[in-house]
């Protein structure tokens, strides 16, 4: 069952993609798609094991790279805006603010 290399990377492809739910960090799904993407070229056009594996160092690096600009694009979108940032903070507020006193401050 497992001689076939279209099934391997699949395989390899599913594991790496459920690990992702286990292990933190978001990075193997990435790595993930660079094992469905090897079975799908192995698949249509055979090759040996050795460039096998160089293919897939070479998706996996550009499924990575791809992968990075994906989260720095999320990440910047949901970023909490600088008027924002010290909503909760009623101390914080107040910084670098001028304000006048209307009573006499004790203590």
């Amino acid at each position: 069952m497992f001689d076939s290399p279209v099934i391997t990377w699949l395989i390899v492809g599913l594991i790496l993609s459920l690990l992702e739910l286990v292990v933190p960090g978001v990075y193997l799904i990435w790595f993930g798609f660079a094992g469905f993407v090897m079975s799908i070229i192995t698949w249509m056009v055979p090759m040996e094991t050795t460039t096998q594996l160089i293919w897939f160092a070479v998706f996996s690096g550009i499924f990575a790279v791809i992968g990075l600009y994906a989260y720095r694009y999320i990440f910047e979108r949901t970023k909490t805006p600088k008027d924002y940032q010290n909503l909760n903070n009623s101390a914080e507020q107040h910084v670098g603010s001028l304000v006048t006193v209307a009573e006499d401050v004790a203590d």
